[in-house]
């Protein structure tokens, strides 16, 4: 699992808009820190390690709640933190880190789509949500995703346009397998380490040493143990 620190200040910049629940980010947070206890998660870039980190463990405790049953954070606490690690507004939707633009892409989508399911939404919320983000990012997603943003609107004013909870699922698992073979598909050049060709289609991870078999013809694999993107031999 890969965060960036553009990532990072596109959802506390979603929170103080209110786009996003404090609970959705706080879950999304906490997924973070379940893959940095398991040695999952990439920082991007490397170089930012340690704001990336603060910045999640704080958005982990935004949806805490004080003795009174109120929010323990106010929008004002969560502005100040923003600036007290150095981020600043997102008015500059296009801007760079590195050489990386940031985009809302379908894993983005289904990632975000997931979390709103595990944390209770109802199709209501997911397409007041949906309706939210497909404003904000317009122009910086793909006509796909746009189509898929655009069919969940209809949720939010109606209940005969909802979708249940299994055709949310398979909407989610769908988008996982399309991001999964867009990513896969072109080669990355930041990254070196190469999948060992076993022979009969079996590789193996040169980082953990797991051995599966694999047919895909992609550039590039991703190693089911732990989840690190290799460069394919295979790819021709």
């Amino acid at each position: 699992m890969r965060v960036s620190l553009g990532e990072i200040n596109e959802k506390l910049d979603d929170l103080i808009e209110e786009r996003i629940s404090r609970e959705f980010l706080s879950a999304w947070a906490q997924e973070r820190q379940a893959a940095e206890d398991a040695n999952q998660l990439e920082y991007d870039p490397p170089n930012e390690e340690d704001r990336i980190w603060r910045a999640i463990l704080y958005c982990t405790g935004v949806d805490l709640l004080d003795m009174d049953g109120s929010y323990l954070h106010s929008i004002d606490n969560f502005i100040d933190f923003r600036r007290e690690i150095g981020l600043e507004d997102s008015c500059d939707l296009d801007r760079h880190i590195g050489e990386h633009t940031i985009r809302y892409s379908k894993k983005d989508f289904s990632n975000d789509l997931k979390i709103h399911l595990k944390i209770g939404c109802d199709a209501k919320q997911i397409g007041s949500w949906a309706h939210a983000m497909y404003l904000k990012h317009c122009g910086r997603i793909d006509r796909e995703l746009e189509e898929i943003m655009v069919n969940l609107f209809p949720s939010e004013e109606s209940p005969e346009f909802e979708l249940t909870k299994k055709e949310l699922l398979e909407l989610v698992d769908n988008l996982e397998l399309e991001s999964d073979k867009e990513e896969l598909a072109r080669s990355i050049s930041d990254i070196k380490e190469i999948a060992e060709d076993l022979g009969d289609n079996w590789l193996m991870c040169p980082l953990c040493q797991e051995a599966w078999e694999d047919t895909s013809d992609y550039a590039m694999v991703r190693c089911p143990k732990c989840n690190h993107r290799l460069h394919n031999l295979k790819f021709k």
